[in-house]
């Protein structure tokens, strides 16, 4: 711990602790023993439901905190370290916690800031206890797989659309029923007779 409380990498670790401790997610081993005096991560990088998730936090009191950690947060899922990065504000009364574990009980008991972001959307600032964040954890998943359903439709989609045209371009016979399905034939034997004459 430094002067002026426990550094915001404490604080990510200490919330990841809880939410494992909740069955919310899996945290890695080496993440458990840092906070025994191991050099921290910058990012805490936790497993939601097979989901890569990071916990990218700031203490209120510091200057911008909301745009800084937006940035982040967003870059975190940008550049591909998470699908899943819940930026948290943390009240700046946990500052004043002096053990790992007082600190731990200081979180279970007060209101955390939060936004999810995930790679189909960029959600809104709330606030919820630790045991609320596990709703919001849920709504960015279910919000994650639903893009990522409608995403392989598309590509599905796209992929049976190239196969047919390119199977009619193939095939010599298409033009010859393409043009009997688009009732192309009469028009073209109407110009070839107004041709003639």
């Amino acid at each position: 711990m430094q002067s002026g409380g426990f550094r915001e990498e404490v604080l990510n670790v200490a919330l990841a602790s809880l939410l494992d401790k909740r069955g919310l997610v899996s945290v890695p081993e080496e993440i458990r023993q840092s906070s025994k005096g191991k050099r921290l991560p910058d990012v805490t990088v936790v497993d939601y439901l097979g989901i890569r998730t990071t916990i990218e936090g700031r203490i209120a009191d510091v200057a911008g905190v909301e745009s800084s950690l937006a940035a982040d947060a967003s870059r975190r899922v940008d550049e591909g370290i998470s699908q899943i990065c819940i930026a948290v504000i943390y009240p700046s009364s946990l500052r004043s916690s002096t053990t790992f574990e007082q600190l731990q009980e200081a979180m279970r008991s007060c209101m955390l800031r939060l936004r999810v972001f995930t790679e189909g959307e960029r959600g809104d600032w709330t606030e919820a206890s630790v045991d609320g964040l596990a709703d919001v954890l849920r709504r960015a998943y279910d919000s994650l797989v639903r893009q990522d359903v409608l995403d392989a439709a598309v590509v599905e989609l796209g992929n049976a659309i190239e196969d047919s045209c390119d199977g009619l371009l193939e095939s010599p016979a298409s033009a010859e029923i393409l043009r009997e399905i688009l009732e192309l034939k009469a028009t073209s034997s109407k110009s070839e007779e107004e041709d003639d004459e």
